[in-house]
C-alpha cells in the first residue's frame, strides 16, 4: 500500500463522505412509506437513483477514475433522499419544519468548529514532536479525535442541541429507547 494507493483511497473516501446523511436517511424515509403502506414509491425512486447512478458511474469513471464511483453514488443517493422527502409529505407533511432547519444549522456549526479546533490542534502538535513515524501519527490522531470529540460536545452543549440530550439519556425524540421501551409497548 503506497502513498500514492493512500491518496487514491482518500479521493475515493471524499466522495462518499458528503452524502452519509443521505444513505441514512434513505433507510429512515423507505420504512415511512412502508408504514402507510406503500411499497411502491420507495421502490420507483431506488429504481431512478440506480439508473441515475449508473449513468453517472459510465460519465465520472472517465474524469475521476474511481473516485467518480464513488461520487455518482454520492449524488445518487442525495437525490433518492430528496424525492423520497417531497413524496412522503402526502403522508406526513412538511418534514423539515423549522426545529430541523435550526438542528441541521447547529450541527453544521458544531462541525465547522470540530474540524477547525481538530486541525488547528494537529497541526499545532506536528510541530511540537516528530510526527513522521507511526507513533508519532498516531499520537497526531488521538489530539485531533480528542479535541474533535471536546469541541462538538461544547458546541451542542452551548448551542442547546436537545439531540445531544437525547443521546446522553437514551431517549428519541423525548421517547426512551432500550429494552426496557419495548416491552412496555
Amino acid at each position: 500500500f503506497t502513498e500514492g494507493d493512500v491518496e487514491r483511497v482518500a479521493s475515493v473516501l471524499l466522495g462518499y463522505a458528503p452524502a452519509i446523511w443521505a444513505y441514512s436517511l434513505n433507510q429512515v424515509l423507505a420504512r415511512a412509506f412502508y408504514a402507510h403502506d406503500d411499497s411502491r414509491t420507495p421502490v420507483r425512486i431506488a429504481l431512478g437513483a440506480m439508473v441515475l447512478n449508473l449513468l453517472l458511474n459510465v460519465t465520472l469513471i472517465w474524469v475521476m477514475g474511481e473516485a467518480g464511483l464513488a461520487w455518482s453514488t454520492s449524488i445518487s443517493a442525495v437525490v433518492q433522499s430528496v424525492l423520497l422527502m417531497i413524496m412522503i409529505r402526502r403522508y406526513t407533511g412538511r418534514i423539515v419544519d423549522g426545529e430541523v432547519k435550526r438542528s441541521i444549522r447547529m450541527i453544521f456549526v458544531g462541525t465547522i468548529v470540530m474540524g477547525a479546533l481538530s486541525f488547528t490542534a494537529m497541526y499545532g502538535m506536528s510541530m511540537m514532536i516528530e510526527s513522521d513515524g507511526w507513533w508519532g501519527r498516531l499520537v497526531l490522531l488521538g489530539v485531533g479525535v480528542g479535541v474533535g470529540a471536546v469541541s462538538y460536545v461544547v458546541c451542542a452543549k452551548a448551542f442547546d442541541m436537545k439531540e445531544w440530550g437525547w443521546v446522553l439519556k437514551g431517549e428519541a425524540g423525548g421517547m426512551k429507547i432500550g429494552r426496557a421501551s419495548c416491552r412496555e409497548r
